[in-house]
């Protein structure tokens, strides 16, 4: 069936516009969620050419895994220490001890913003390509092998074949070309909650940088 559709000697039964347009919706969902999800990651997870420090791992995980240390608090550390080896009792040393403690705490606020972001706007997203995607794929392909399995029978049916047997592929094509419309109008409802997602991202980034933007305006009067 599926050779003589692609020579045009074999009728095939085709979905209406409404259907086809469903699809392309799908479609257009699924690759900007990977890419969105991939280009949030890039940004919330470090370089991994910078993954030591005096032993510590500074590897992120940002699917509901823990995080370990950031660049920032890295460097924050590495002030620490410079101001401790060349004199807390000196101004330079203070100063780099302040700064120090600061860039850790700022190192803090960073991971907490990495896992709102993980679980409020990563996860979601995951879930839909991971569960959502999927199922709709596996429908997708059970429509298109219940079509074939029609316009096979439609075929045969002009070399007089039981039109009983015709009748029953018709319904079945029917009864998945419905379970597969139901599940791919469920997009609304999907674009509704990403944008929610997405207002929770905002969120976090939005309170992560005002959150270190006082901390360093502290550190300017502190120093």
């Amino acid at each position: 069936q599926m050779a003589g559709e692609t020579v045009g000697q074999a009728e095939k039964t085709e979905l209406d516009a409404s259907f086809l347009k469903l699809f392309g919706d799908v479609d257009i969902t699924r690759n900007w969620t990977d890419k969105l999800i991939k280009q949030v990651e890039v940004v919330i997870q470090p370089n991994p050419s910078k993954s030591h420090f005096s032993g510590v791992s500074t590897i992120y995980y940002v699917r509901g895994r823990s995080v370990g240390w950031t660049d920032t608090e890295i460097l924050g550390q590495s002030f620490v220490d410079a101001g401790q080896e060349l004199g807390p009792g000196t101004n330079y040393g203070a100063a780099l001890t302040k700064a120090g403690e600061t860039h850790k705490q700022l190192g803090t606020s960073e991971k907490e913003y990495i896992h709102v972001v993980s679980k409020d706007f990563l996860g979601p997203l995951h879930k839909f390509l991971d569960n959502d995607v999927a199922i709709i794929a596996r429908e997708r392909k059970a429509l298109e092998a219940k079509r074939l399995d029609l316009d096979t029978l439609r075929s045969k049916l002009k070399r007089c074949t039981d039109e009983e047997e015709k009748q029953k592929a018709q319904a079945q094509f029917d009864h998945q070309a419905e379970t597969t419309k139901i599940l791919l109008e469920g997009l609304k409802s999907t674009h509704v909650s990403h944008l929610a997602c997405l207002h929770h991202y905002v969120d976090a980034k939005a309170k992560y940088h005002e959150d270190c933007l006082q901390k360093l305006k502290t550190l300017q009067q502190d120093l």
